[in-house]
């Protein structure tokens, strides 16, 4: 399997452990922490776990009144 990282919309990397991927979103959030990273699921194109996708983190965040 592999996992696609974008952030902010755009397509930055591919790796082959969603652990990597979670390595670079850390960093790049210690940088800019106004980025919105995803890590998605390369064969279904969906979050590979919660909050992992702007989407599921935006309905998350409306749940809870924010």
């Amino acid at each position: 399997m592999s996992y696609e990282l974008l952030v902010n919309g755009r397509k930055l990397a591919t790796y082959e452990h969603p652990e990597d991927a979670l390595d670079r979103v850390r960093t790049l959030m210690m940088c800019d922490c106004n980025a919105e990273p995803e890590v998605l699921d390369s064969r279904t194109g969906h979050a590979f776990e919660v909050a992992a996708s702007l989407r599921w983190r935006e309905e998350l965040a409306s749940k809870i009144g924010y």
